[in-house]
């Protein structure tokens, strides 16, 4: 499949050739990328730590998709896992998580989460 847009730069560009492998929403995991069906759309989301897959609000409120007008959940169809790019002549595989840049970029990011976590759960408690 041929990517369309920049929702997903740098790591998505337009012109790759993507891999999807079907799979279900419940056996996806941290910093895997989804691909869903919004509509006629198809769009791509990286989950996140602090994202859950097997809530009971599906796969849009489980990734905070939101209708613009509403701000209601919108309905989404998991499609799969992007497994693999091409550009040009080079093949990315997207499924090896632990890279040393991404082991230092999570080790240094994660108390910053748990930051940013602690202050939207002190606002809700507001």
């Amino acid at each position: 499949m041929y990517v369309h847009g920049t929702g997903m730069l740098p790591l998505v560009r337009p012109g790759d050739v993507a891999l999807i492998r079907r799979d279900k929403l419940e056996n996806m995991r941290s910093g895997d990328v989804v691909l869903f069906q919004r509509g006629s759309h198809l769009l791509a989301k990286r989950i996140d730590e602090d994202e859950t897959t097997a809530g009971e609000g599906g796969f849009a409120e489980d990734l905070g998709l939101r209708d613009g007008a509403t701000g209601q959940p919108v309905e989404q169809e998991c499609l799969g896992q992007i497994v693999r790019l091409k550009r040009n002549e080079e093949e990315i595989d997207m499924t090896s998580k632990e890279t040393p840049i991404t082991a230092l970029v999570s080790l240094v990011l994660k108390p910053a989460r748990r930051v940013k976590k602690s202050l939207r759960l002190a606002d809700e408690a507001s």
